[in-house]
């Protein structure tokens, strides 16, 4: 709620999980133009490709350093499923989070 009170500040961009996987160019567009990040029109199609969730995954040792530390039991666990909400039904119920 924090978060959500506070989205229309110019330091917070929220982003829905359910709007990346229909479309992720336009949201990382939108996310360039936010942050006023300025894109060459031929980089696109590699940026969007190296964000898919699963290549995001295969780089989690990379991309997701130390996840472990606090959380995960592997830095794979990070890019878990792919799912949106797929946190409810692990972590969270077991200690009465949902």
């Amino acid at each position: 709620q924090t978060f959500w009170d506070r989205r229309s500040d110019d330091n917070i961009v929220l982003l829905h999980y359910a709007d990346l996987k229909n479309d992720l160019e336009a949201q990382m567009r939108g996310l360039a133009a936010r942050l006023h990040i300025d894109v060459p029109d031929e980089k696109w199609p590699v940026f969007v490709e190296a964000a898919q969730f699963a290549n995001m995954k295969a780089k989690a040792d990379t991309l997701a350093p130390q996840v472990t530390d606090h959380f995960w039991k592997g830095d794979g666990d990070f890019f878990k499923s792919g799912t949106s909400g797929q946190w409810r039904s692990n972590r969270y119920e077991a200690i009465g989070w949902s």
